[in-house]
């Protein structure tokens, strides 16, 4: 059931800065500078709400949002399936995305529909169509003839995509979650298969494929999830395969759909900042230190049945909206080379993990793409964050400056927002709920837009204050 909606956000002077911090911090990244005396006109009166804290946003060792930064993945393109991708690419470009992979366990085993050189050119106009960069998947597991893949097939994959047609696809992964193989039910061949035997079919693929053309860039492991220390298959990967693969890219789907509850979602945005640090320092450990890391498929959850996807922040509810937002933040705020959620679209009957569902955009379309919109440049480092809240930053000096607030809390409350390079600012937004405050590079009024359960609930999408 939708709440009522309070009142709108509201943009006031700050007037009184540096303000104690309430509760603990979600992140403490950066360093609170001063700030100048706020210009900014008001636009509601917020100031009845509580103050929860006040957060500092800082250019000092802001991290350059990636080009691929906003990420998704090409399904479902299946025909079998009805090819909900068709005509989807005006609302998908809509989304920013920077990139686009044509992946997942359907590319590697074929089934039920091959990926053929003609999928592939689909593939490649919708990627141009939406103003993404295309990452095509070489299948490890079964060619377009169901033979196992080959070192030999990828090269040809390549060969045809950037010599032949002369796309000029520059991102290639290969396989996709190996860590799975060897639990995978009618794949015997593989029941013992290692991180070691991914690294060596790594390496001949690689090899094999930048002979083609050296100039394209490999993705890899794609881990379904074995990169923690618990059955890790990152490490000795990497202890193997360090100098083939240009982008180390691994999946995400942290919830049971049984446990997608709407507390489950809000924490999850810290337990997703450990695991990128994690990951970080892991590819620092073996000397890694300017290669790129990605996530190149990631949803609240795996599993998107219908029947299974009944609880408040279960694929396509606003909550799991705002989760997506959450980890988006996360994952600009980490400097990742792109979060890519599982994925474009899906059929009104089909997995509810989808961000277009029947030809409509599901909450977490909305909630992201306030995020790709309007966050560009440098993801500003903050600090003093409070308990229940969530705040990210964005610096461009063309564009201006950007900040997402996620109120994970019930109640309606106001942030205090100082900058080191702008006015401190002050907005107030209803509970559970989504804001994203733009401030213009030259000047003049911010602006405020928000998105609710209310809205949520009525199909529509985020809404600027008056």
């Amino acid at each position: 059931m939708a709440r009522t909606p309070s009142a709108p956000f509201a943009l006031v002077p700050l007037l009184l800065v540096g303000a104690c911090d309430v509760g603990e911090t979600s992140h403490a990244s950066g360093s609170g500078g001063g700030a100048a005396a706020s210009t900014a006109a008001s636009t509601g009166t917020g100031g009845s709400a509580p103050l929860a804290g006040t957060v500092a946003l800082t250019a000092a060792g802001a991290l350059a949002i990636a080009p691929t930064a906003f990420g998704q993945n090409y399904w479902s393109w299946e025909p079998s399936f009805g090819d909900p991708l068709a005509g989807t690419e005006t609302m998908a470009a809509a989304m920013h995305l920077g990139f686009l992979r044509a992946g997942g366990n359907n590319n590697d085993t074929q089934s039920p529909s091959p990926f053929t050189n003609a999928e592939i050119d689909a593939f490649v106009a919708y990627s141009r169509a939406v103003g993404a960069e295309p990452d095509l998947q070489v299948p490890i597991l079964a060619d377009v003839t169901s033979a196992p893949g080959t070192a030999q097939g990828a090269a040809d994959m390549v060969t045809y995509a950037n010599k032949t047609m002369g796309y000029g696809i520059k991102y290639w992964s290969i396989g996709n979650e190996p860590d799975l193989y060897s639990t995978t039910v009618g794949l015997p061949m593989y029941g013992n298969y290692t991180a070691a035997d991914y690294c060596a079919t790594f390496t001949a693929f690689a090899q094999a494929m930048k002979a083609v053309d050296p100039t394209i860039k490999i993705l890899g492991p794609e881990l379904s999830y074995r990169y923690t220390p618990e059955g890790d298959w990152l490490t000795p990967f990497l202890d193997g395969c360090k100098d083939q693969v240009d982008i180390v890219t691994v999946h995400r789907y942290p919830l049971d759909p049984s446990a997608t509850t709407v507390a489950a979602a809000f924490a999850d945005a810290d337990a997703f900042r450990q695991v990128a640090v994690a990951l970080r320092a892991n590819l620092d450990a073996h000397g890694m230190t300017a290669t790129p890391l990605g996530f190149t498929e990631a949803n609240v959850t795996w599993d998107g049945t219908p029947s299974k996807s009944t609880l408040p922040a279960s694929p396509s509810t606003f909550f799991a909206g705002l989760w997506a937002a959450d980890v988006t933040g996360v994952a600009l705020e980490q400097g990742l080379f792109t979060q890519a959620f599982w994925h474009v679209a899906d059929g009104s009957t089909g997995w509810k993990l989808a961000f277009i569902l029947g030809g409509q955009p599901a909450p977490a379309y909305h909630a992201v793409s306030l995020f790709a919109q309007h966050f560009t440049g440098a993801s500003l480092r903050v600090s003093g964050v409070p308990a229940g809240f969530s705040v990210y930053g964005s610096q461009d000096p063309q564009a201006g400056t950007a900040v997402m607030v996620l109120n994970k809390t019930a109640a309606t409350a106001r942030l205090g927002l100082t900058f080191d390079q702008v006015p401190a600012q002050e907005i107030t937004l209803e509970g559970q709920s989504q804001a994203a405050l733009l401030i213009p590079s030259g000047g003049g009024a911010a602006q405020v837009l928000r998105y609710t359960q209310a809205l949520a609930a009525a199909g529509m999408g985020p809404a600027q204050d008056p």
